[in-house]
Parts: C-alpha cells; sequence; structure tokens
C-alpha cells in the first residue's frame, strides 16, 4: 500500500484496495454504533457529536488526528491522510448518517447532515480511477423523481 501511495509501483492495488474496503466496512459498522448505541451510553453534548461524526468519516483537519496523542508519527501522516482520503463511501454509511439527521434524538440538525453527506459524496466522486468490480459505481437514477 504504500509504495502505491508514494507512486513508486502501481502494478497491485490488491492491498491498497483491501484496506479501503476495510476502513469503508469500519466506518459503516462506526455509523451504525453512533445511530443505534452511543446515545444509550451516553449523551454526547450537541457539539461534540457532529465532531465525532467528522472524524469518524475523516473529515475533519489532519492536526486533529494527532495532537492529543502524536500518532501517526510525523513519517507517516501524510501517507496516513492521503490513504483516509481515498475512502469509498458505502451506500449502508450514507443511509445511516441520513438516518441519525433524521432522528429527533441524535444531537445534529439536518442541514448539517447535508452538508456532511455534499462533502462525502464528492470526496467519493473523485475517486474514480479505483472504481472495479471491488467498488462498484451504481445509477439508480429511476428513483429519483423530477418534478416537471
Amino acid at each position: 500500500m504504500t509504495a502505491y501511495l508514494r507512486g513508486d509501483d502501481k502494478k497491485d492495488l490488491t492491498p491498497f484496495k483491501n484496506f479501503l474496503k476495510q476502513t469503508s466496512l469500519i466506518q459503516k459498522d462506526a455509523m451504525v454504533w453512533m445511530l443505534e448505541i452511543v446515545l444509550k451510553l451516553f449523551k454526547p453534548d450537541p457539539a461534540v457529536f457532529p465532531q465525532c461524526l467528522h472524524k469518524l468519516l475523516f473529515m475533519v483537519p489532519t492536526e486533529e488526528y494527532w495532537r492529543i496523542d502524536g500518532w501517526p508519527d510525523e513519517q507517516c501522516r501524510n501517507l496516513y491522510m492521503k490513504a483516509t482520503s481515498e475512502i469509498p463511501l458505502l451506500q449502508d454509511t450514507l443511509c445511516h448518517i441520513f438516518v441519525i439527521g433524521l432522528s429527533k434524538q441524535h444531537p445534529i440538525n439536518g442541514r448539517d447532515i447535508i452538508d456532511l453527506v455534499e462533502c462525502l459524496t464528492k470526496r467519493s466522486a473523485g475517486l474514480h480511477p479505483l472504481i472495479s468490480d471491488d467498488f462498484q459505481v451504481h445509477a439508480h437514477l429511476n428513483c429519483i423523481k423530477i418534478p416537471s
């Protein structure tokens, strides 16, 4: 994976794609956790809950990740942030984010969710070189009703 991100050898993308797939599955599970478990365990502050969502989806400035504990170290920071910026967006993750936004119990408003989804979608749209059988892009335009 590090060779691919450095640009050394682009022949075998399997380790990098496995990393992306595993990380996107972890993000999906994290959104389920934020939706179903977090409010049962503790009541997050309305300012903290959106920050948690953004951190789980790697949407905060890079300094936030190593500010407190210094991980990853300086040598790996750029590599880590490059890799996490290319994580594909799973449909389930997107649906869970929308449900969190629709929920009255979760301390985040719908506008913040729309902004978050917009950023995630734009970031994912830039991943077109990685599209393959592992990361397929499906267009379901028949489910969108356009007013006439």
